[in-house]
Parts: structure tokens; C-alpha cells; sequence
């Protein structure tokens, strides 16, 4: 059995619009893969313990899509031996460096408007889990817009330099047309 784990960004959720995106389309087109997308906390170890339990209870295949920060913790995840595969969605690079810039500020939740502060012990626990460079490059495709206005792409273009990569013109944040990329997708994943 197969299993597609969307990993969420920062101060999103599973209700986020990529996520019911990926989960409608694999009901509708194969329903006989699973579909899992814990929500994550933004404190990074509760995250990270909610990852790993996550994947330790999966069998089978398992594989990853992760946009913005939950591309970071899909790298960290795959690079730890906890999945098969990952698409990332203008994943984060190594985030505590963007993160430390807004330390001791207050953000709100996008879908259950609780309030979190960044903090230190965050940030930290946060760069313990950072890594200088993926190393199964074969693993990874890694989807682009040039006009995310939050996260600068030459920085994951560089970072994931030798995996498959799809840099578009245009676009935002969001990854503007996401669920027209959902066959080829389930296809990078089906060629294992």
C-alpha cells in the first residue's frame, strides 16, 4: 500500500487548499492509495515528534509533498529514512535563518487563530534539524515560482542543485496552479 503524507507550512493546516487539493484528486483518480496530513504544530520539536510518529505508523510506501516549511521537514524526514520519496513545494531553507529575523514576534494562526511566538528554543531545535545539502537527490522533485513573495527560489534552486527540478516564471507563495501538477506527481512517486 502506498501513502501520500502532505506535510503543511507554517501556521497552516490540513485544511489548507493544497492539501484538499492533493486528497480530492487521489480519491478521485486512485483511491487505492492513502492520503495523511498531520497538523503540525509551529513549535518545532511538537512538530517534529508529530512528524516521526507520523511516519513510524505508516507501512508500505511513503511519500512526501511538502510547501514551505513542511518542505523543509519533508527533506529533514527523507534524509532521515522515514519516506521514499518527496515533491516539495517552494520548500524553506534552512528557515531558522528567515525565523530569527522575526524572534519574540507574535504571528496568528491561519486557520485556528491561536497566537505563537517565535522563540529561541524553537529557532534552535529548529537549526539542530537543518542539513548542509540533501544527499538523495534521486528522491527529490522540487517545484518552483519565481514570484513567491515570501521565500526567495534561487535559494532552494541552489540548495536542491542536482535533483529534479521545475522552476516556473511567475506565480506566488502558494504555488499558483498546484493541482495541475497532481498526475505527474503521483507519477515521480509511482516510478520508484
Amino acid at each position: 500500500m502506498s501513502t501520500v503524507i502532505y506535510l503543511h507550512g507554517f501556521l497552516s493546516a490540513p485544511q489548507s487548499k493544497k492539501a484538499q487539493q492533493t486528497a480530492a484528486w487521489l480519491r478521485q483518480h486512485h483511491p487505492d492509495w492513502n492520503f495523511v496530513c498531520p497538523l503540525l504544530s509551529p513549535h518545532t520539536r511538537i512538530a517534529q515528534q508529530t512528524i516521526v510518529a507520523t511516519l513510524e505508523k505508516i507501512e508500505g510506501k511513503k511519500f512526501l509533498i511538502g510547501s514551505s516549511l513542511g518542505g523543509f521537514w519533508s527533506t529533514w524526514a527523507l534524509e532521515q529514512g522515514l519516506a521514499d520519496k518527496a515533491v516539495l513545494i517552494n520548500p524553506a531553507v534552512k528557515p531558522y535563518r528567515r525565523f530569527r529575523l522575526s524572534l519574540g514576534e507574535t504571528f496568528q494562526h491561519y486557520y485556528s487563530n491561536e497566537r505563537y511566538t517565535i522563540n529561541n528554543d524553537d529557532l534552535d531545535a529548529l537549526e539542530a534539524c537543518s542539513l548542509d545539502n540533501p544527499t538523495k537527490l534521486e528522491n527529490y522533485w522540487v517545484l518552483l515560482q519565481k514570484e513567491d513573495e515570501i521565500l526567495d527560489y534561487r535559494f532552494a534552486e541552489k540548495y536542491y542543485q542536482g535533483c529534479r527540478l521545475l522552476v516556473e516564471e511567475g506565480g506566488d507563495h502558494s504555488f499558483v496552479d498546484y493541482d495541475q501538477h497532481l498526475p505527474a506527481i503521483y507519477q515521480f512517486f509511482k516510478d520508484e
